[in-house]
């Protein structure tokens, strides 16, 4: 259940809002300890977790109407019904643990002598920071580019933010893409954008920080009922990945779309020269430790039969058997 109002004042515009409904989750001891998005109930154990909990939102949204920029604040108050407390792992010691959570953010739009800038700068409770910014320009009257940069602190908390990222967690992160669209020929859409990141903090599947890029070309061609669009990525991540993608959609009429997909992708794993030379230096010094240790236990085994042999035997033939 919620309820939503959107009161105009002028140049004002004030949006509040207030909701609150059941949520799946895994609830053990009076605490979350998990909260599924699947949707799925056809086991005992999903059924279980189906309405297990509920959370309440409540905020508003404020902005102001200038000739030519918009600004906004915004305010989200969450709380749960149960503390929610997720089992900690090295890439989610940073993340949301509590019953409530406070949010806030500042957004801004602004167009000026042929440029576009739009951003927004959001906090939590504990002043921790998150900013998203992009600047854009018209290059003639078909082709516009556009620079965006983004940043998240590493103890950054949020349960509903979405936007331009590599990682859904939001933290510890840092990039910029750069995007050219345009239209070369009538019907046709062309789109090429490289994307570059880095993570200063502990990535799930990662083990220390890393970077990485994505870089994309796509051509689209709609007429009509007619809807074709190829793309090529290049990502580099744990891996170089190649993916091609072809997407066929055809309208009949308002009933019936026939769609076809097919996606072929190409993983490349690292290949590091400096790690291989230190395995094979690695692996060539335990080979020379092996032959030293060899050659020193030889001569220890002949100095030992020098020994015995210079001892007198005793009698029954003792020395023989030892």
């Amino acid at each position: 259940q919620g309820a939503v109002a959107d009161v105009l004042l002028g140049s004002f515009s004030i949006i509040p809002f207030i909701s609150f409904r059941q949520i799946d989750a895994v609830v053990q001891d009076d605490t979350i300890t998990s909260i599924p998005t699947d949707g799925y109930h056809r086991t005992i154990g999903e059924a279980r977790k189906r309405n297990a909990a509920s959370v309440f939102n409540a905020g508003l949204h404020l902005s102001f109407f200038g000739d030519w920029y918009n600004i906004g604040g915004n305010v989200l108050y969450t709380r749960f019904s149960h503390v929610f407390y997720r089992p900690i792992r090295a890439y989610n010691i940073n993340y949301f643990r509590g019953q409530e959570l406070l949010q806030g953010s500042i957004d801004y739009h602004a167009r000026r002598f042929g440029f576009e800038l739009r951003g927004e700068t959001a906090f939590d409770q504990s002043l921790n920071l998150a900013t998203v910014n992009q600047i854009s320009h018209s290059i003639g009257e078909d082709w516009k580019a556009a620079l965006s940069y983004r940043y998240f602190s590493r103890q950054y908390q949020q349960l509903y933010a979405s936007t331009i990222s590599e990682s859904s967690s939001m933290q510890g992160e840092q990039g910029a893409t750069l995007t050219l669209t345009g239209s070369p020929l009538p019907y046709w859409l062309m789109t090429l954008s490289a994307d570059y990141f880095h993570f200063s903090n502990v990535q799930y599947g990662f083990d220390q920080p890393f970077s990485g890029f994505d870089t994309r070309i796509s051509a689209q061609y709609a007429k009509r009922n007619l809807d074709m669009r190829l793309t090529y990525r290049l990502k580099s991540k744990k891996d170089i990945s190649h993916s091609l993608d072809a997407v066929v959609s055809y309208l009949f009429f308002d009933a019936l779309k026939l769609k076809t997909q097919v996606r072929c992708k190409v993983f490349v794993p690292y290949y590091d020269k400096a790690s291989e030379d230190k395995v094979f230096e690695d692996r060539g010094s335990e080979d020379r430790g092996s032959e030293d240790r060899g050659s020193e236990d030889r001569a220890a085994e002949g100095s030992r039969a020098a020994e015995t042999s210079a001892v007198e035997a005793p009698k029954f033939g003792y020395a023989v058997a030892q």
